[in-house]
């Protein structure tokens, strides 16, 4: 029994520390200067969360030089809603056979971005008034890809639930592990992923094949490597 309590002991221990170790975009401080900024989109009948993600955007402290939605065949009124709120909307093309859906959207909205940075979005998140700031201080003191797990704003108790799931994905990705740095990534969160656009413009090609943001990532050589022993 006394063994039993120890072991359930330490791994709520154990578990806390790694919790309070999760790596967040910390500083709000703003910097000398700052690269232009495309914000991507990729939406697909997103009408009922898109002004949300939009008004936050309008108003960030520091503002993006470039917002772009890729409305990809909505059928409500996405495209429309994003406009009046100062987006530029690009119609998705038809998907190619050997592409899959969300990257394709990206890919598009990249070929159309004007800044050195794209960060993409998805169209049912929003940021805090300090989110860009934050995420581009994080990315400029970092090499390679910027991704990040969302804050899952719950609003019934039953979804309070998902936070067990939303641990265990960050901790699969090994986002947050014992190692810390030492340990090679295994993924990227899909919500939102920030990128220099000469390595975007590079990996672009690899995405098609890879089928996924990370897939191309990976290849590109934006992704922490696997420590030498």
């Amino acid at each position: 029994m006394l063994l039993a309590v120890a072991l359930i002991s330490i791994s709520w221990l154990f578990g806390l520390y790694i919790l309070f170790h999760v790596p967040v975009c910390k500083s709000a401080s703003p910097h000398d200067s700052y690269p232009a900024v495309s914000i991507i989109i990729p939406a697909r009948n997103e009408e009922k969360n898109i002004k949300h993600l939009l008004q936050s955007l309008n108003e960030q402290t520091l503002r993006p030089d470039d917002i772009i939605l890729v409305d990809d065949h909505s059928e409500d009124d996405t495209g429309r809603i994003a406009v009046t709120h100062g987006a530029r909307v690009i119609s998705s093309s038809e998907l190619p056979s050997d592409w899959l859906g969300k990257p394709w959207a990206c890919q598009q909205g990249a070929n159309q971005a004007m800044g050195d940075v794209f960060i993409f979005l998805d169209a049912d998140t929003w940021l805090e008034k300090q989110g860009l700031r934050r995420l581009m201080n994080t990315f400029l003191n970092q090499k390679g890809v910027l991704s990040v797990a969302p804050y899952h704003v719950t609003r019934s108790w039953f979804e309070q639930g998902s936070a067990f799931f939303n641990i265990m994905q960050m901790a699969g990705m090994t986002a947050f592990t014992p190692r810390g740095q030492k340990q090679p990534q295994a993924g990227l969160f899909g919500l939102q992923a920030t990128a220099q656009s000469p390595g975007f413009a590079a990996a672009g090609s690899l995405l098609s094949s890879a089928g996924t943001v990370y897939g191309a990532a990976k290849e590109a050589g934006w992704l922490k490597p696997k420590p030498t022993t």
